[in-house]
Formats: structure tokens, C-alpha cells, sequence
């Protein structure tokens, strides 16, 4: 990203009230994905809802969040960093709120899918803003604090989420998202300052729905498996769809003047590997997140505050690696 300011930059306290705004809203993304893991039998119980449809409440976020991310990112370049960031901070913080309201499962499923659309872009907007707010070190800083702040939400989530489920119910986690949240976007308002890349090409508008719709029937598919198996002709066609999506992705991003995500970089062993590095713990730790605090509630009858606790052993190193990392990277 080019460091291509539409106005002087903000003093040295204007620029620590920016970075404060990123991860006010860095730390209340992770604290309303496992705060609802936690929370999620009693809004069950409380909403209704089946198996299937409490398993959306996570994967709606989920989904929508990384189908959205490098949309975002490629709005922010396009549009304005700090004007995505702000509405994806106000956009989150009024889903957040609509989901105190939530009226029933399906309705809560549905905002949950909005919330992770919000997220996706105060974080792509935030971090690229925080790249044009900093420069060398002080970039380097900045973000250790912000892969600080979101591992705080994500590590003391539990803990905190059980507290307020078992205090004051489970909506008062969404009250805690929307002050974290409004607070980052009145924050950001006063202290971000607006910057674009002049060669953004846009949108990459098909690249986007290829993206998105290879996303979504891969995780339809694998919802239905435990159901159906992995014979039943509805899995089998959402998977090979996804397949399709994939391939039309690929040979979109190809042809595109200004694909969403270039191709080339696959080239090089550095960068997939980077991407194998980020995957791996999606897959093998993320996933703990969302299923040892049901099977600490639901199966084995634990209150919500003994279950984030148990759930210390697990998180409590994202306080303090990613700062160590940044450190060493310096």
C-alpha cells in the first residue's frame, strides 16, 4: 500500500489515539466470536433454536467475515481507509445491538452473518489505516499491539463472556461489543486520518461473487455432513460446486486488470507459506474455540465461568506471543 496521505500527519498523541481506536475494535471482534461460543446454550435455550441453527450462529459470522475480507480491503484502497473502517465500526456496533433485541434464532442467525460483514471491514479499513498512520518501526509497533489486542479478546473472551452470561444474561456480551465498538468509531473519527491508493482499480466485482459463493456452498456442504454424509447427492452437489466457484475464481483473478487477490504471489514459497502458517491454527485451534465451551456447558453441565477458565489453558498465550513476535520481527 502506498503512502499516499490526503492530509499532514497527526501528531505522535493523535496517532496513539488512532492506533487506540484500531484495537478497541480489534478486541471486540474476538470477544463477540467466543463470548457467543460460550453464551451459545443459553441463547439456545433462550431463542428456540435447533442444532442447525445454533451452528449457524457462529458460522454465519464466520462466513461472511472471510468472504468479506478482501472486498474490504480492496473498498478501503478504493474508498477511503478511514471511511471503511468507521462504517464498519458503526455498522457493528448497530448489529450488535440488534442482536440484544433478537426476537428468534433465525433473526439472530441473520444478524450474526451482518455482523461479520462489519467486522470485515473495520478490520481490513483499521490495519490498512494503521499501515498509512506509521512508518517503520513505529509500523511494526503498532500492529504487535493490535495482534495483542485482538489475542486479549480472543483470550479473555471466555472468562469474561462466562462472568456476564452468569451476572447479567448472555445479551450483556453484545452491550459490552457495542461500547467497545462505538467507542473505536468516535475514537476513529477524530483521530484517523483518510488515505486511498490512487491505483486502485476498483472493485473486482466478479472475482468478489466467485469468492463468496465458493465460500459459501463449501460451508453449507460441510454443515450437512454429520446429517447427510458425505455420500448424500445435496453434499455432493454444494462441494462440487464449490469446486466450480473455485475454478471460476481462478480464472477471473487471471484475466482481471485488478484482480482481488493476485495469483502471481502463489510463486513464492515465503508468501504460501505464510498463508499454510495462518491456516493451520484456523484449523486446529480456532475450531477448540467454538467446541470446547459447548462441551464444557452442554455436555458436561459446567457453569459459563468455569468453562472460560478451562478455556485460559488454550488462550492465554495470545496475550503475550503476539507482542514476542513483534519483537522479534523488529
Amino acid at each position: 500500500m502506498p503512502n499516499d496521505r490526503l492530509s499532514a500527519p497527526p501528531r505522535a498523541a493523535t496517532k496513539g489515539l488512532a492506533l487506540l481506536a484500531v484495537c478497541a475494535a480489534a478486541a471486540a471482534m474476538p470477544l463477540t466470536f467466543t463470548g457467543t461460543a460460550v453464551a451459545l446454550p443459553a441463547i439456545g435455550r433462550a431463542l428456540q433454536g435447533g442444532p442447525v441453527a445454533m451452528a449457524w450462529a457462529t458460522n454465519a459470522f464466520m462466513l461472511t467475515f472471510g468472504s468479506a475480507l478482501m472486498v474490504a480491503g480492496a473498498l478501503a484502497d478504493s474508498h477511503g481507509r478511514k471511511r471503511v473502517f468507521l462504517w464498519g465500526s458503526l455498522a457493528f456496533a448497530l448489529f450488535s445491538l440488534g442482536l440484544v433485541v433478537a426476537p428468534g434464532m433465525l433473526v439472530f442467525d441473520l444478524l450474526r452473518g451482518g455482523q461479520g460483514l462489519a467486522a470485515a471491514a473495520a478490520y481490513a479499513g483499521g490495519a490498512a489505516a494503521l499501515a498509512q498512520e506509521f512508518e517503520g518501526r513505529a509500523r511494526l509497533r503498532a500492529f504487535s499491539v493490535m495482534g495483542a489486542s485482538f489475542g486479549a479478546g480472543l483470550s479473555l473472551g471466555p472468562v469474561a463472556s462466562g462472568l456476564m452470561v452468569e451476572a447479567m444474561g448472555w445479551r450483556s456480551i453484545f452491550l459490552a461489543v457495542v461500547a467497545l465498538t462505538a467507542f473505536a468509531f468516535l475514537l476513529g473519527r477524530v483521530a484517523l486520518t483518510e488515505s486511498r491508493d490512487p491505483a486502485s482499480g476498483g472493485l473486482d466485482r466478479p472475482g468478489a461473487l466467485a469468492f463468496t459463493a465458493m465460500l459459501a456452498l463449501f460451508t453449507c456442504g460441510m454443515l450437512l455432513v454429520p446429517a447427510q454424509g458425505w455420500g448424500s447427492p445435496t453434499v455432493l452437489g454444494l462441494l462440487g460446486g464449490s469446486v466450480l466457484c473455485l475454478a471460476a475464481f481462478i480464472a477471473v483473478e487471471r484475466r482481471a486488470r485488478h484482480p482481488m487477490l493476485d495469483l502471481s504471489l502463489f510463486r513464492y514459497p515465503r508468501f504460501v507459506g505464510v498463508q499454510l502458517l495462518a491456516a493451520a491454527p484456523a484449523y486446529g485451534f480456532v475450531v477448540l474455540l467454538i467446541l470446547l465451551p459447548l462441551r464444557f456447558v452442554g455436555i458436561e453441565g459446567k457453569g459459563e465461568v468455569a468453562a472460560g477458565i478451562l478455556m485460559i489453558a488454550l488462550s492465554a498465550p495470545l496475550l503475550v506471543l503476539p507482542v514476542v513476535a513483534g519483537l522479534l520481527v523488529r
